[in-house]
């Protein structure tokens, strides 16, 4: 995908658009290469193309799956900066992060912080909460957890 996207820009073929680069950007993110993700979607306004929500997602998400959630947090709010909200991807991508380093307390306060600002929690968001507390030994925290999502109807 980024050979394709060089290839049109270099030739003068065209522009590229959102959805190009957000493929590119994804494709990064999922090869667990963090720095291409975020390169990419720092680039997206010298193309002439503004990002959106999918671009900043994608990169929170190439930060989760590196298990860094300092970044993943920071570009949480560089997305609102850029005047986009979160929305449950983002905030899920943001609890991967934590749930991938056993940062139970963030990702509790995460989850809560998600709620105070009006997204509703799914059940992938309430699973990495639970996998944090598990991750850090407290089996209790994690069970509390099941309960509390049971009684907010989402199915474990």
């Amino acid at each position: 995908a980024e050979r394709w996207l060089l290839e049109l820009t270099e030739v003068g073929a065209g522009r590229p658009n959102t959805i190009c680069l957000n493929i590119v950007i994804s494709a990064w993110a999922k090869a667990g290469d963090r720095a291409r993700a975020e390169q990419w979607l720092e680039r997206m306004p010298s193309l002439g193309v503004a990002p959106d929500a999918m671009s900043f997602n994608a990169v929170i998400d190439a930060c989760a799956r590196a298990g860094d959630v300092d970044r993943a947090v920071m570009w949480l709010q560089q997305m609102r900066e850029a005047d986009l909200e979160p929305n449950v991807i983002s905030y899920s991508s943001v609890l991967n992060a934590c749930a991938k380093t056993g940062s139970m307390d963030r990702a509790e306060a995460w989850l809560q912080r998600m709620e105070n600002e009006g997204v509703e929690p799914n059940v992938i968001c309430y699973n990495a909460v639970i996998h944090a507390c598990a991750g850090a030994g407290d089996c209790r925290r994690a069970a509390g957890w099941i309960d509390s999502m049971v009684l907010r109807g989402c199915e474990p």
